[in-house]
């Protein structure tokens, strides 16, 4: 058997789920100004486990819009997934990464807990227009790994190449709701704007920003 090693190839398929507010939680390091927008990404899809496995996985990122150093960046707040390879190499990446169960539908979204408690449920009305999609930025983590290699603790870049990238030109009107949204935000129920894209890339590993 081969070793588990980068680069990772992903092919997916993405629920993007967009709305504003503040967040509650102290979990994003003081140094990112965070913006008052968020996203929660539903990803289906499959990543390379070496040169010749790949695995099929199911995600869930809630993610934050922060500015550092003159740029943008999404902060992963907390990831869901249902692999355990997957939930392995995003710990090891840098993102907050736990076990969940993702449930969905052409338009309804659900994402459990292990013991079935539902955190995120988030519901699609028929698309509202044609428009401009978000700009999609990369992303920054806080990683401490140096147990286990040279990388000291602190802030990192992914670093990724965009192989192939597609958006529906639909524009969805939608809500998310669930303990989660909760915990994190302070309220129950959110109007969301939702749009789908596909995305070929490859993960090569993390940079310490310097």
């Amino acid at each position: 058997m081969k070793s588990i090693h980068s680069p990772f190839y992903f092919e997916l398929e993405t629920l993007h789920l967009c709305f504003n507010n503040k967040v509650l939680l102290d979990d994003i390091p003081k140094v990112f100004e965070v913006t008052n927008e968020f996203e929660i990404a539903v990803s289906k899809g499959q990543t390379s486990r070496n040169e010749s496995c790949m695995v099929w996985y199911n995600e869930v990122i809630v993610k934050a819009k922060v500015a550092y150093k003159g740029s943008y960046y999404y902060y992963p707040i907390i990831t869901f997934v249902d692999n355990e390879f997957s939930l392995f190499r995003g710990i090891y990446l840098g993102f907050d990464k736990v076990m969940g169960k993702i449930l969905y539908t052409d338009r309804l979204y659900k994402l459990e807990s292990m013991a079935g408690v539902e955190l995120i449920r988030a519901e699609l009305n028929d698309y509202i227009k044609i428009e401009k999609i978000p700009q999609q930025i990369p992303f920054i983590l806080y990683r401490d790994m140096s147990i286990f290699d040279e990388i000291d603790p602190g802030i990192c870049k992914l670093q990724s190449n965009m192989l192939e990238q597609t958006f529906e030109k639909k524009v969805y009107k939608g809500s998310v709701q669930g303990d989660l949204m909760h915990q994190l935000f302070g309220k129950v129920k959110f109007e969301v704007k939702a749009f789908r894209s596909k995305e070929k890339f490859i993960i090569t590993g993390v940079q310490r920003n310097e």
